[in-house]
């Protein structure tokens, strides 16, 4: 969504340099700067739908090496929690659960402006869960949201049968956990798919 904006605003510049000419000639550096940002926001997602080559790991290790990519990257301090999975999960569950962390950190990132961020990976009871909370700024819950970081979360849990719970208010951090059945009968039946709070 943020690109579509940032190259809206590109042919927006570009038609007013086009009709007015040297008038607006200044637009044009703040046009490429812009279609720089979109370049590196591309470049961004391509790397962010690949799928991630688990080889040989576990869905623990894979998370793991995740989060350490991100401690090194960023002044965050990361703390990781988990228990011994029963049996590993296949590989769309597996999968769904990277992307969906993945997705809530990337969020952190953006829009947190927090320091601290615990990601907690459990099984009990044939559930798999995963939560993911961070001591930023939070937000309102009830408000529309304008990315599509939520929503991208929402329709992976949805389509594996999941719940998904989110907690959060302006300067109380925020708490995201998700819930899936390990049977893959359970997934096909129907489930709430969020409860927001």
């Amino acid at each position: 969504d943020n690109v579509c904006q940032l190259l809206t605003t590109v042919k927006l510049f570009l038609g007013m340099i086009e009709k007015q000419g040297d008038a607006n000639k200044s637009l044009l550096p703040r046009s490429l700067e812009l279609l720089d940002q979109s370049i590196e926001e591309i470049r961004d997602l391509s790397h962010r739908m690949i799928s991630p080559s688990f080889g040989d790991r576990n869905l623990v290790d894979a998370i793991d090496d995740l989060l350490q990519s991100i401690k090194d990257s960023s002044a965050i301090h990361v703390h990781f929690k988990s228990t011994v999975l029963g049996h590993e999960p296949e590989i769309d569950l597996k999968l769904a659960i990277y992307r969906i962390l993945q997705e809530q950190v990337n969020n952190i990132l953006k829009h947190a402006e927090a320091t601290d961020v615990v990601v907690a990976i459990s099984e009990k009871d044939d559930k798999l869960n995963l939560v993911v909370t961070d001591n930023g700024k939070g937000f309102d819950t009830l408000q529309s949201r304008q990315g599509i970081g939520l929503t991208n979360i929402e329709r992976r849990v949805k389509a594996l049968g999941g719940t998904i719970l989110l907690k959060s208010s302006p300067g109380q951090g925020c708490t995201l956990q998700v819930v899936f059945p390990v049977d893959v009968d359970e997934r096909n039946e129907p489930a709430p798919l969020y409860n927001i709070s």
